[in-house]
């Protein structure tokens, strides 16, 4: 649960410029009468632990508890990458679900997990957890507990009535999810092949499960900052990545798989990456998204 923590001021190294006034969101610092800087002990609820005081001090003179500048903070590693390099790199970020049957070097899925710490949250930083599975054997050991999941949706929705009556459970965007694209891909039966095609995890050699406490704030959110962080580090590292909404559900339903993940008691898992080494390459991109793009003014 979320602790207040107590800010302090060295008045050794503080030059009182006021860049933590300006940049906290919440308030926090003030100036008083005699123009030196101070954190207002009445506003420490409102603070969230966000680093930004710490990371914009020239001085190291903001103190937040909890917070160390060695060990939360890096300082910037020299100039951005040029716009073109940046912009050629994303283009290239396509969603894979073919890989060659070729393992990931946990040190690469180590680097990907230290890029993530750089990610922005929400309320608080570790409100949102990672879970990484670079081991097939034991994603295949998932499979078949997934798709006797699915089959029984499958047997749940295969009625009208089930249909007329789960209509108003969820909202209009996961409706037309499961009963345009998710129930038509069960009602193959190739889907529920287990000697057959991976069509859940696609083969994938490791699966990146992002989730958190169920009563932590804005931990939904975070994982999908996460996740996007993790698909540019993944494409840095050669590897391609798809996000797959079939994992989520049924590990969040089923004991058994939140064990073979060690998903901890009163996690909600919020999304999945699946990760690899292409098997194909892709020779150009497709920017539709582009074309619904609105500016005002």
């Amino acid at each position: 649960m979320f602790k207040m923590p107590t800010i302090n001021i060295d008045p050794a190294t503080c030059t009182n410029c006021g860049t933590c006034a300006d940049i906290c969101a919440s308030g926090i610092f003030i100036k008083d009468t005699e123009k030196k800087v101070r954190p207002d002990p009445a506003n420490f609820a409102l603070c969230i632990s966000c680093g930004q005081c710490m990371m914009s001090c020239p001085e190291k003179a903001v103190h937040v508890e909890g917070l160390d500048y060695e060990r939360d903070f890096t300082d910037w590693p020299g100039p951005a990458a040029a716009y073109e390099t940046f912009r050629n790199t994303m283009i290239r970020r396509r969603s894979v679900r073919c890989f060659q049957q070729k393992p990931i070097p946990r040190e690469v899925l180590e680097e990907i997990g230290d890029f993530l710490r750089h990610a922005p949250f929400g309320v608080e930083a570790l409100n949102a957890a990672v879970t990484v599975i670079n081991d097939r054997k034991k994603i295949e050991e998932a499979l078949p507990v997934m798709l006797k999941r699915y089959q029984g949706m499958r047997k749940f929705f295969g009625t009208w009535l089930a249909r007329i009556l789960f209509k108003p459970l969820v909202n209009p965007s996961d409706y037309n999810t499961i009963f345009t694209h998710l129930l038509p891909l069960l009602d193959q039966d190739r889907f529920f092949n287990t000697e057959g095609e991976d069509w859940i995890c696609r083969g994938a050699p490791a699966v990146m499960l992002f989730h958190g406490r169920k009563d932590a704030g804005e931990y939904v959110a975070d994982s999908w900052i996460m996740i996007n962080y993790a698909m540019i580090s993944a494409q840095y590292h050669g590897l391609g990545s798809t996000i797959i909404g079939l994992i989520p559900p049924v590990v969040n339903q089923s004991g058994e798989l939140r064990k073979i993940f060690g998903i901890p008691e009163g996690h909600k898992v919020v999304c999945a990456l699946i990760l690899g080494y292409p098997k194909h390459r892709y020779l150009r991109s497709y920017k539709a998204v582009a074309r619904n793009i609105t500016y005002l003014g």
